[in-house]
């Protein structure tokens, strides 16, 4: 399935399911987004629950530019809460799971949603964090599960801007995601992000308040950007 534009969601309990070998395939050199789940004003009019995305694969037509987004979520106005995306293999976005919020219009939230099961092949950044202006709503309690990310040259970060509170990373991987490039990096108004298990100790950035991390890869446990030792099971 081919789209020049975004498929959007802005309305509760959707599914978009993808049989196992089909693909949406956004053109060359698009900038855009490819799967919008919106709680933005003139898209949504309420908080948007319970919308699935799986299966199949998201990618770009002939040599990549790596521009796009693959898969935003995205608020300046109404909550995004209980999303389940998993089981999607995504190749060369430029984002590709992306989780923003904007304080310009109201106090939107991005929180308790679900991605598991995802393959991001070759992205600029694996997953990205962001807000516009300061919100007093949050990107909160959002859960990875065996989220992997394969870097190439091109990879700035695994996962980027991690921000807010109780988000949660549970056998994540970020492979070749060599330094100077950083296989996670939390920022400084995140607290309470937990990290445990998966490729993920080697090279990361920790300025948030109460981080827990345990690499069992690297046989390294951190708090609170701290290295407090090594351990074994």
């Amino acid at each position: 399935y081919r789209i020049a534009s975004q498929l959007l969601i802005s309305a509760s309990n959707v599914k978009l399911l993808l049989d196992a070998g089909a693909s949406i395939l956004v053109d060359q050199n698009y900038a855009g987004v490819a799967i919008k789940i919106s709680g933005d004003t003139g898209e949504a009019t309420a908080t948007v629950r319970n919308v699935e995305i799986t299966g199949g694969r998201i990618r770009e037509a002939g040599t990549a530019g790596s521009l796009w987004t693959a898969i935003d979520l995205d608020s300046d106005a109404f909550g995004i809460s209980f999303a389940r995306v998993h089981d999607i293999r995504i190749d060369d976005p430029g984002i590709g799971i992306r989780l923003h919020i904007d304080h310009t219009l109201s106090n939107p939230f991005v929180s308790g949603n679900m991605f598991s099961n995802l393959l991001i092949y070759h992205p600029v950044k694996g997953v990205a964090f962001g807000k516009t202006g300061s919100p007093t709503a949050k990107l909160n309690a959002n859960l990875f599960w065996g989220v992997s990310i394969q870097g190439d040259a091109n990879t700035t970060y695994g996962f980027f801007n991690v921000s807010f509170d109780r988000n949660m990373f549970f056998f994540c991987n970020a492979w070749d995601v060599n330094s100077p490039s950083e296989m996670i990096d939390i920022a400084s108004d995140a607290t309470r992000t937990m990290v445990f298990g998966g490729l993920m100790g080697d090279n990361l950035a920790d300025a948030g308040t109460q981080s827990h991390i345990v690499t069992d890869s690297w046989n390294t446990l951190y708090y609170d950007d701290m290295r407090l030792g090594t351990f074994s099971f």
